[in-house]
């Protein structure tokens, strides 16, 4: 009971140092339940994305659903199709994986690096995604994605109950109007979040 109790609270001091930031991070107004905060970089193409949820399921059934690439396309949002291409380990590998996009701009394709690091004997782990840009030549087919890394940090609450604080540093094309950029930095991202907890609850061993 205790180890819980500390654990909720650390999760809690984490996600108010996390959110702190007012003045810089944006609140996606239509969000709630998980709330999706966004920020815009000085570029005008570059953002940050950051969202801190629960899952009422194992940390195990959590982490299979972050290991099963080809599962993606069930829960991110708009992706046509996700396989892995490489494999380094059981915990890393690259993937490449096609997003859909709204006209007028072309679908995504990415090359995704990846590995997982488990912490405390497995009662935490942390997932490190980042883009590959060189990792192939283009295909004029579909705009390649050359800025993206993301940081999933997965944590056991009590058995049935697992705490994910996710934030990714991504781009776009510098001219996005304002729905599209809402699509993009909220939308997009709270239905991903939102089937991936749905998705992690038909996981079974």
């Amino acid at each position: 009971m205790r180890r819980t109790v500390f654990i909720q609270t650390c999760i809690l001091i984490f996600s108010l140092q996390v959110f702190s930031q007012a003045e810089s991070w944006k609140k996606c107004k239509t969000c709630n339940e998980p709330v999706i905060f966004y920020k815009e970089l000085s570029t005008g193409k570059d953002f940050q994305i950051k969202a801190a949820f629960t899952v009422n399921y194992p940390i195990e059934d959590v982490i299979r659903n972050l290991q099963d690439i080809p599962s993606y396309k069930d829960w991110v949002y708009n992706c046509r199709s996700a396989v892995k291409i490489s494999d380094e380990s059981k915990y890393s590998g690259i993937y490449r994986s096609i997003i859909g996009a709204p006209w007028p701009f072309k679908d995504n394709e990415v090359f995704m690096q990846y590995y997982f690091k488990e912490q405390d004997n497995g009662k935490s782990w942390k997932l490190y995604q980042k883009c590959l840009p060189d990792y192939a030549p283009l295909n004029d087919k579909y705009e390649r994605i050359t800025r993206f890394k993301a940081v999933w940090e997965i944590t056991a609450v009590t058995e049935n109950t697992t705490s994910v604080v996710y934030f990714a540093e991504t781009g776009g094309p510098k001219n996005m109007s304002q729905p599209v950029k809402m699509l993009f930095l909220c939308s997009a991202q709270y239905k991903t979040v939102k089937e991936f907890i749905k998705h992690t609850g038909t996981i079974s061993f």
